[in-house]
């Protein structure tokens, strides 16, 4: 019997790791959330000019109000009235969670609520990334924009 060499032995491992990559991928996506946005933040990091952006307006009651409505008006139907994923309108894989409090407990909350990425996320929708959530960089202004991130980045004030 012949021994593999290392040709044999590197093609097993990485069979073996691309069928868990799969197999992982999608029981993840199916019972925690959609992955696929933050899959390609971490693969290849924020498109220019997001990944430099802080949100140049404060985060007052004002702007949390605005913010707050204009997630009512915009982002509940799929996203969910508290942020969970879990509203009328969301798809399969269902929308992920936009609550820093369900995020924090792996470690992704600073990457995933960072201005920048937020802003991507609202700004250009799902279509870099094959998903169904519309792009609102034309239908909201971009202090508007900046209110929805101030909002959700300060994990839903008064919508516990």
């Amino acid at each position: 019997m012949r021994r593999a060499g290392n040709r044999e032995r590197i093609f097993a491992v990485v069979a073996a790791m691309a069928a868990l990559a799969l197999t992982s991928g999608a029981f993840a996506g199916s019972l925690r959330d959609n992955p696929l946005r933050h899959d390609t933040f971490a693969a290849s990091g924020l498109p220019t000019p997001y990944s430099a952006m802080a949100n140049p307006y404060s985060a007052g009651p004002q702007a949390l109000a605005e913010g707050a409505q204009l997630y009512i008006d915009y982002c509940a139907t799929c996203h969910g009235p508290s942020g969970r994923g879990d509203g009328e309108g969301s798809t399969d894989p269902r929308p992920p969670s936009l609550r820093r409090s369900d995020r924090a407990a792996d470690g992704s909350d600073d990457v995933y609520f960072s201005d920048g990425f937020l802003m991507w996320a609202i700004s250009e929708g799902g279509e870099p990334i094959g998903s169904p959530m519309p792009p609102y960089k034309l239908a909201l202004s971009e202090t508007e924009r900046w209110n929805l991130v101030a909002f959700i980045a300060a994990d839903f004030p008064r919508s516990r």
